[in-house]
């Protein structure tokens, strides 16, 4: 009796008083063969990365141009 006690597994009562919620099971990875390559990342393409450069301008002239020009005609339609 020990035993079969001893290799079955043991399960938690659950806080709920119901049956225990089920384990949830991640995918294991396969190592890759002996002799093959790991897949390669794709490259970025320039425009992302020079993005942080030119974006913040991208940005602010939208905003200015919305300050300047659609602000005053959304405040002079009221």
């Amino acid at each position: 009796m020990a035993l079969a006690e001893s290799l079955a597994p043991a399960e938690a009562p659950s806080a709920a008083g119901g049956s225990p919620a089920p384990e949830r099971v991640e995918p294991v990875a396969t190592p890759a063969k002996a002799g093959e390559a790991p897949p390669a990342k794709k490259k970025m393409k320039l425009r992302w990365r020079t993005a942080w450069i030119w974006m913040p301008f991208l940005i602010g002239f939208f905003g200015q141009a919305y300050l300047t020009f659609v602000k005053p005609m959304m405040d002079g339609a009221s």
